[in-house]
């Protein structure tokens, strides 16, 4: 029974490690669309119309990374 425990928490471990790894390129993608979002408004001198919209995905994807680190923090990483 309490290794059947601990291989039950080892797989809850690295699924949340998985998930964060996921997330996290996730969260580089939408760094790089901001960037280049940034420079083809500087070069072309025009607005950046998704902005607010990759911001806010970038906000989401910097909580979703924080709360999945506490969840495996609490599980003892």
């Amino acid at each position: 029974k309490k290794a059947a425990d601990r291989v039950d928490l080892e797989k809850q471990k690295a699924g949340i490690r998985s998930e964060i790894g996921h997330t996290k390129k996730e969260l580089a993608d939408a760094y790089n669309s901001l960037g280049r979002m940034y420079y083809d408004a500087k070069v072309n001198n025009t607005e950046m119309p998704t902005e607010q919209l990759t911001l806010g995905q970038i906000t989401e994807k910097e909580n979703t990374i924080k709360e999945l680190n506490d969840k495996l923090d609490a599980l003892g990483k």
